[in-house]
């Protein structure tokens, strides 16, 4: 499946006009991308949806539907972020204790598993979470705290993107990240708001079933 790649480029007027748009309504530029690729986001889960025709007699379809739970919506970002990113390995994770639970996965080639767990610490996912490596990795090996990682004695992974998922409370349940076993190309770097935006709207349901559950 070809890799889908979108690359913001602006020139220095275009930038200058976005600044000068942002100083009015109070915001950053930088701000206002990310609510674009917020916009984006919701535009292309919700072409998604209406690209499945509903079965004959169904009251409505997929896209009025809300998400059930936390797991059918981590599902459907995966699901997403495979096709928009590709990655061989997208999961949804829960550390728990010093455990690295796999939560969902979007799986093709690795053998990976709902219930498989992993010890956090050996994990990318640990080093990003303490600052000590970054969010996407185009190539492992050119990034030291990645390349000795324990993980990638276990899996054989060449390329990483993760970011944290949160609880209400700030503290860290897990992580949505993607891996793959060939390097990939830098230019997916691009696409990291897509997946922090993923990661904000799966942190919101936990939030909200969280609040459900003290209700």
């Amino acid at each position: 499946m070809p890799m889908k790649i979108t690359t913001l480029r602006l020139t220095e007027r275009l930038w200058s006009l976005l600044e000068a748009q942002a100083r009015a309504e109070g915001a950053s530029a930088s701000q206002l991308i990310r609510e674009g690729a917020m916009m984006r986001l919701g535009y292309a889960l919700g072409k998604q949806g209406r690209e499945e025709v509903p079965t004959k007699g169904s009251p409505r379809s997929r896209t009025a539907a809300p998400f059930a739970d936390f797991d059918s919506a981590s599902s459907e970002v995966l699901d997403f972020l495979h096709d928009r990113l590709g990655f061989a390995l997208w999961l949804v994770t829960r550390v728990e204790d010093d455990r690295w639970a796999i939560e969902q996965a979007r799986d093709e080639g690795y053998g990976v598993k709902v219930g498989d767990s992993y010890r956090f610490a050996d994990t990318y996912c640990a080093r990003m979470f303490e600052g000590l490596g970054p969010n996407f990795a185009h190539e492992i090996s050119a990034v030291p705290c990645y390349a000795a990682a324990g993980i990638g004695k276990e899996l054989p992974i060449a390329a990483y993107i993760g970011v944290p998922l949160l609880c209400a409370d700030g503290s860290l349940f897990g992580t949505l990240c993607g891996m793959d076993p060939a390097p990939q190309p830098p230019a997916v770097g691009d696409e990291l708001p897509l997946v922090e935006l993923s990661s904000r709207f799966l942190s919101s349901l936990l939030a909200r079933d969280a609040q459900e559950r003290r209700n």
